[in-house]
């Protein structure tokens, strides 16, 4: 009788995959703990057959849980569901030791398929990934590897456009904590606003280059232009410098507005 343990911070969704997996490999036992470092202390008392990662986890990467755990046990099957189809994060996580890769999109059937595939001793990935992953890149593939793999996390999410809060609640994570993130992700990039980080994401192909991506990259410039430009009417204001001048900055700031208008119209 297999031994099933689900990793993953909210109540409902432990629930959820405890579920699934019963359904799809009867007669097991599922287990369940709230954190990553939890389950690397049940895998020191219990010898399970299976881990099931969900995608929130605090205080912990998916790639250093991966780690953390195949230290415990090198020959562990280890399914994670991810958050993003980025082929870089994704080779992170089959280099830390993940044996299968699940979007967060994939249903009863995938899962079944997944669980079929590690009892059996072999790999398997979602084939929305397969087509662009088939084996792990070198590391020097990655676009990004001066970020840790938290940041990594947080820069895939900015460029595809998340909000911070967003992210600090999908990531189990403070939004001070994520802020942190976003300044040493601009900080070791060499960045100076998240217009040049979503511009850097789609170069690299860390996202796809979509009309989605393109509509963030052009609102993040348009937000950092007017952030800087209104920053400096004020301070024109507060030293109380020459009319002339502050007309033409609202001159200014009226015309990248209306230039951007333009092209979400167009």
């Amino acid at each position: 009788m297999p031994r099933l343990l689900v990793v993953d911070d909210h109540l409902i969704v432990r629930e959820g995959l405890k579920r699934l997996l019963t359904g799809q490999s009867s007669g097991s036992l599922t287990a369940e703990v709230c954190s990553g470092r939890d389950a690397v202390k049940t895998l020191r008392g219990t010898a399970y057959d299976l881990v099931l990662v969900g995608v929130a986890l605090s205080g912990i990467s998916h790639v250093e849980l991966l780690k953390q755990m195949r230290s415990e046990r090198h020959d562990l099957p280890i399914l994670i569901v991810n958050f993003t189809d980025d082929e870089h994060y994704c080779a992170r996580l089959l280099r830390a030791g993940a044996s299968g890769i699940l979007m967060r999109q994939s249903g009863a059937a995938e899962l079944a398929d997944a669980l079929s595939a590690l009892f059996r001793g072999r790999r398997y990935i979602s084939p929305s990934l397969a087509e662009s992953l088939t084996d792990p890149p070198a590391g020097n593939g990655d676009p990004a590897d001066v970020l840790s793999d938290r940041e990594y996390e947080v820069m895939v999410s900015i460029s595809s456009g998340k909000r911070i809060k967003d992210m600090a609640d999908e990531m189990s994570l403070s939004i001070k904590t994520v802020s942190t993130y976003h300044s040493r992700i601009l900080q070791k990039l060499r960045l100076d606003n998240d217009a040049q980080l979503v511009r850097y994401a789609i170069e690299r192909g860390v996202i796809q280059d979509s009309a989605t991506a393109r509509e963030k990259l052009i609102v993040t410039d348009l937000k950092f232009k007017t952030a800087t430009l209104a920053a400096a009417m004020r301070e024109m204001w507060r030293l109380r410098k020459d009319v002339f001048f502050l007309i033409i900055a609202v001159s200014v700031l009226s015309y990248i507005i209306l230039t951007y208008l333009v092209r979400f119209i167009l």
